[in-house]
């Protein structure tokens, strides 16, 4: 059969990629997913025209193009968007020494737009910017996963569970 063209789209982004997501506008959200500069969770969003143009030539560069959603979310591994274009956020920074672990995060469809104007990244201190979601009573597990179900009109959110309480372990390594 007939082989698809290769098309890189976004290059050189540094340590190793987290996930991708494509938002109701189909802007191109990607992200760190392990790294140290820029910050395991780092995510960017790439606008639509940009990503087109790619498509047809040269490759947007990570740290040159596009705009940071957030400076540290996890480890970007598990990216999803709802229907009011709100993102969700998977994944856990377990052995990056950030603490990130143990839940997902939803970042505001307010910040999207405003990153995309070139605007702010997401503030944790502002209510509403990044909302915690924790699935895990225990608070320990490296990872979670985000999955935006469109007919249900619902994300799920899931976690490994190895230990509850009142027997917690310090941090749970699992899929």
């Amino acid at each position: 059969g007939d082989v698809a063209e290769e098309i890189q789209v976004i290059a050189h982004i540094p340590g190793a990629s987290g996930g991708v997501a494509v938002d109701h506008f189909g802007n191109v959200i990607t992200g760190i997913g392990y790294g140290s500069d820029p910050p395991t969770g780092q995510i960017k969003i790439f606008a639509k025209d940009d990503v087109l143009a790619a498509l047809g030539g040269t490759a947007l560069e990570y740290e040159d193009d596009g705009f940071v959603v957030v400076e540290s979310s996890l480890s970007a591994a598990s990216l999803g968007v709802d229907a009011d274009n709100n993102l969700y956020v998977g994944g856990g920074d377990a052995f990056g020494g950030s603490g990130n672990f143990g839940r997902a995060e939803l970042i505001s469809a307010a910040v999207l737009a405003r990153a995309l104007e070139g605007g702010d990244p997401a503030d944790p201190g502002v209510p509403g910017e990044i909302t915690v979601i924790q699935p895990d009573p225990c608070h320990n597990d490296d990872s979670t996963s985000v999955q935006y179900v469109d007919s249900l009109d619902m994300i799920v959110v899931s976690a490994n569970l190895a230990s509850t309480p009142p027997n917690c372990a310090s941090m749970e390594n699992g899929s």
